[in-house]
């Protein structure tokens, strides 16, 4: 008998879970992804104890089993069962690999070094995935009833639907759908159950049972109606888990799952203290509704007003995380704040191209500086806009952003030509309160009329023009003892978020034809292989209202404040 590990991995989980129309049914999905993990795979695998399997993974979707006493055929056998109770359970597609732990030849990697056993087996598994088939047909008949929630497969119940005081509830729902409503409502422990006992930890005085919200709960913090969506994803982990013996990466999978359960349960501890004060007679009811925990992907719904803070706290916790490479972990967060009424999909699809973005500019800096820090993105979504516009086109040379921010507690000096701490701007946040709406709605509207060019050699008289205006305004800013507190406060603003007098040498460095005078307030970033000038006050302005900290009162930011 041969060694042989099993790899097995969900297909396109986010497509499975956002398959369902309804945020109960999208938790539920994640629950039942975990409870399959936690109980599926272990009751499939007493029937093959005289194999002698070993469990490395099994968490998130991903499943990797060495069986230390089995024929190829056997494991593949487990697989197909594993693989069919996959698609019965959930109704998707687990791909499965099999490796022999003992077999040699596998080509070496970039390093020149030849791959370990997970990453054999991780190369395996892409080689399965790429050679499925096409399209699968699924049977139809000319009378049947499409599931009312995912409107993808056919219904094959007509559900009461779960809540006894919701009759109109009832409808038509396929077999998947219908799991994920029911593992939803029944408060599994596998997803919801794991936060609420790291808050419970953290903060003993919770209530005796939190219940969980929806975005219509959560609108309620907001005047406006908004609420958070915020997609996180560790950077490399994957790469040092295909590089772990199996061992390692058993106890690398332990200690991620604790990280971002940790992660999310530390901000929304402290956000609890304002929500149960806030919240209309609903003390128990949980800031956050976490919606994907696999692995370290994680997808959850918040109140609108702390969104920056959270995603930044998300990040500096998730970070504690020890990795085998000694180094400590890092995380890219994007975040959406829309209505609540918006597509949770849309709100996720958007979320994933901001990550990818923070991720991209991670990367950047760890190439190029040997820094590694996490990173969070954002967009607010104002009006039902659907598109992806950026305030500034990627071709000019002055851009009125600059997003991604760093999520650190404090800057180091490799970092400062490549972007701003997000505490800085959350600092100014509050620090601008006292600025009058009117004011920090022409600066946000001059800002939104900066200057187009696309080269900063030759003719500058529209930044120079444009620096004027900017000066004209400030001058209007100042009558009175209020009117200079809140003068200089803005300048304040405008000197920290936009030029680093520390940053005189890479000025001279990186844009040799300019001078401090010729810049005005705008700071040189150099990102992307391009050199430009950018400004964080903007960033700050589009998201007056969701730049709350989390240690502070909610009250300070609100008394005597105007309406925007």
């Amino acid at each position: 008998m041969a060694q042989y590990l099993l790899a097995a991995e969900a297909d396109k989980i986010q497509d499975l879970i956002f398959r369902s129309s309804h945020l109960r049914e999208v938790v539920g999905g994640s629950q039942l992804l975990e409870r399959f993990c936690a109980e599926a795979t272990p009751a499939l695998l007493d029937h093959f104890q005289a194999h002698k399997p070993e469990v490395v993974i099994n968490a998130g979707g991903a499943i990797r089993i060495i069986f230390h006493s089995a024929t190829e055929a056997q494991v593949n056998e487990f697989g197909r069962l594993l693989a069919e109770t996959y698609a019965r359970t959930l109704g998707g597609h687990l791909t499965v690999a099999v490796v022999d732990v003992e077999a040699q030849g596998e080509p070496a990697g970039a390093a020149g070094e030849s791959p370990g056993l997970l990453e054999r087996a991780d190369r395996a598994l892409r080689r399965a995935k790429e050679a499925r088939g096409g399209a699968e047909a699924i049977p139809h008949l000319p009378q049947v009833a499409f599931c009312a929630s995912c409107g993808v497969a056919l219904a094959d119940r007509y559900a009461p639907g779960i809540r006894p005081d919701r009759p109109q509830d009832a409808n038509y729902l396929c077999s998947s759908c219908a799991a994920k409503a029911s593992e939803r409502e029944q408060n599994r422990r596998q997803l919801l159950g794991l936060l609420e006992e790291e808050m419970r930890r953290q903060q003993p005085g919770l209530p005796p049972r939190l219940s969980w919200p929806d975005a219509e709960a959560l609108k309620q913090f907001d005047g406006k109606g908004y609420v958070a969506y915020l997609v996180a994803d560790g950077n490399d982990l994957g790469l040092q888990f295909s590089r772990c013996d199996p061992a390692a990466a058993g106890q690398l999978s332990t200690r991620l799952r604790e990280a971002v359960v940790r992660s999310l349960a530390t901000p929304a501890v402290q956000l609890w203290r304002w929500t149960s004060r806030m919240a209309r007679n609903r003390a128990d009811l949980s800031p956050v509704l976490p919606l994907i925990m696999a692995g370290d992907d994680v997808f959850a719904l918040l109140p609108a007003p702390w969104a920056l803070d959270f995603a930044r706290q998300f990040a500096l916790e998730f970070e504690k995380l020890e990795t085998p490479a000694g180094a400590g972990a890092t995380a890219a967060v994007g975040v959406v704040i829309c209505k609540a009424s918006y597509p949770y999909a849309l709100a996720h699809r958007q979320a994933l191209r901001l990550m990818a973005k923070a991720k991209a500019l991670g990367k950047q800096l760890a190439a190029r500086r040997g820094a590694r820090l996490s990173s969070v993105n954002w967009r607010v979504i104002k009006s039902n806009r659907l598109g992806d516009a950026e305030m500034a086109s990627g071709t000019q040379r002055i851009k009125a952003t600059m997003r991604p921010y760093w999520a650190v507690a404090s800057l180091p000096p490799e970092a400062a030509g490549m972007g701003v701490d997000l505490d800085t701007l959350l600092k100014w946040r509050l620090a601008l309160r006292g600025v009058r709406a009117g004011r920090l709605a022409q600066i946000e509207a001059l800002y939104g009329d900066h200057p187009q060019m696309a080269s900063l050699a030759g003719d500058r008289s529209p930044l120079d023009n444009w620096n004027k205006r900017l000066d004209a305004l400030l001058g209007r800013i100042g009558h009175g003892e209020a009117g200079m507190e809140a003068r200089r406060a803005l300048e304040g603003a405008l000197a920290e978020l936009g030029y680093d007098p520390a940053q005189e040498q890479t000025l001279k460095a990186l844009l040799p034809e300019l001078s401090q005078t010729a810049l005005g307030q705008w700071r040189p970033l150099e990102r992307d292989g391009e050199v430009y000038l950018a400004h964080g006050l903007p960033d700050l302005l589009d998201a007056w209202d969701y730049a709350w900290r989390l240690a502070e009162d909610p009250a300070a930011y609100t008394r005597g404040e105007e309406s925007r």
